[in-house]
């Protein structure tokens, strides 16, 4: 029993074991986490304890599943013929998606995350816009979180913005908002914690081309405010050291007025897990 606690422990472990069984090709720890989405600490950790009980190995710095363990065949089998079970996150979209037809995007966290992996950060659910929500679907959904184990939020919209498009990640097809609202949406924290959103607000600065006079127009429409926002991205500057977005003078004095909604210890925490 303690074996299997070991190998199927946690929802990452079987997200990796399926991952692999499913690939022709040994991967890298980084395809991995690409792959599978959560902790970077976590799932590299986990690696090291699926090698102690024999399950993968590494070759050349890349995993597999080890042919010569006891169990392999029966592990194979076990993981394939649950692949499209009710516990991924791949069923869990696609249930979104026949559900909620065309009157739905995916906003907040998972939409910010599209060209970047979060470092040491797994959200723990879903937002889900969804035009005049009603009680029909809000069982659906309510259903759906419980049975798939994501905490799916539904947040009712009176139309679909003109950012949302189609998009595929997780083998599964879905309806979801652009980065910038997607990164406003998550300030809300409905599906993560104010670090994650702090979090992923960095690493989308660093690392894609964010418009910021679209962050400025999406935070108008929400309940986040252009001065909280505005607020976050010159607390970024002033504690990185470094101009990370360009404020002008009277984006400056808008940030100004929303200081005290900024939270200075995970504005550090956030900027201390991207530069270190």
């Amino acid at each position: 029993m303690k074996l299997l606690e070991n190998i199927l422990g946690t929802r990452t472990k079987v997200r990796m074991i399926t991952a692999l069984a499913r690939s022709e090709e040994p991967k890298t720890r980084y395809e991995l986490f690409t792959e599978c989405g959560g902790s970077a600490h976590g799932l590299y950790d986990q690696v090291e304890q699926l090698i102690a009980t024999g399950v993968v190995r590494v070759d050349d710095g890349k995993v597999s599943l080890d042919q010569e363990f006891i169990f392999y065949d029966h592990l194979i089998n076990l993981v394939m013929s649950m692949e499209a079970h009710v516990t991924d996150l791949e069923w869990a979209l696609s249930r979104l998606d026949e559900l909620l037809g065309e009157g739905y995007y995916i906003g907040g966290f998972w939409a910010a995350r599209q060209e970047t992996v979060p470092y040491d950060y797994e959200a723990p659910g879903i937002l889900v816009n969804v035009v005049k929500h009603d009680r029909t679907q809000e069982i659906r959904l309510e259903t759906l979180s419980n049975v798939s184990g994501y905490d799916i939020t539904a947040r009712s919209i009176d139309f679909i913005p003109d950012d949302v498009t189609r998009t595929s990640t997780f083998n599964a097809e879905y309806w979801t908002a652009g980065i910038e609202r997607g990164l406003v949406e998550s300030l809300l924290t409905l599906d993560c914690s104010t670090y994650g959103a702090y979090l992923l607000f960095v690493q989308n600065i660093m690392e894609s081309d964010i418009d910021l006079e679209a962050v400025k127009r999406y935070s108008l429409e929400m309940p986040v405010g252009k001065e909280y926002v505005l607020a976050l991205i010159n607390a970024f500057n002033d504690n990185s050291g470094r101009e990370m977005m360009s404020l002008d003078k009277e984006d400056l004095q808008t940030a100004a007025k929303g200081v005290d909604s900024v939270d200075p210890v995970q504005v550090k925490n956030a900027l201390s897990t991207v530069f270190g």
